[in-house]
């Protein structure tokens, strides 16, 4: 009895552990920029800045300050440093959406951020 009781002390410790070293992943957690190629979609170039698991990203096209549409990107599980393509076809939009957009944001919508013991990046 007293060793299946270490062993839920040890699991809910390690459970913790976990939970105190991670975070939700931020915007400032990734890198993005608009790859200039002729072609008919757009592509963005993503660095993600910290190893993130299930990494999702939300983009809002707008053609001056109005919002065309949003899309959304499940890019899963991402290096850090590794450069990652994520590319919007032209057929996700309408001839109109497509030839009016004029600029893009993005925000990082899911994901999470571990840090191991040695290297706290989490108060950053």
């Amino acid at each position: 009895m007293k060793k299946i009781k270490t062993i839920i002390l040890i699991i809910a410790l390690i459970l913790t552990l976990s939970a105190c070293i991670s975070r939700k992943a931020e915007n400032k957690d990734v890198f993005l920029t608009e790859k200039v190629e002729l072609s008919l979609s757009l592509q963005f170039a993503m660095i993600p800045n910290e190893n993130i698991k299930n990494l999702e990203i939300d983009f809002s096209f707008y053609n001056n300050s109005q919002i065309i549409t949003t899309k959304k990107r499940i890019l899963g599980n991402v290096t850090k440093g590794m450069e990652y393509t994520i590319t919007f076809y032209l057929s996700e939009f309408s001839f109109s959406q497509f030839s009016f957009i004029t600029k893009y944001s993005y925000t990082v919508t899911s994901g999470t951020v571990s840090a191991s013991l040695f290297n706290n990046n989490l108060g950053k």
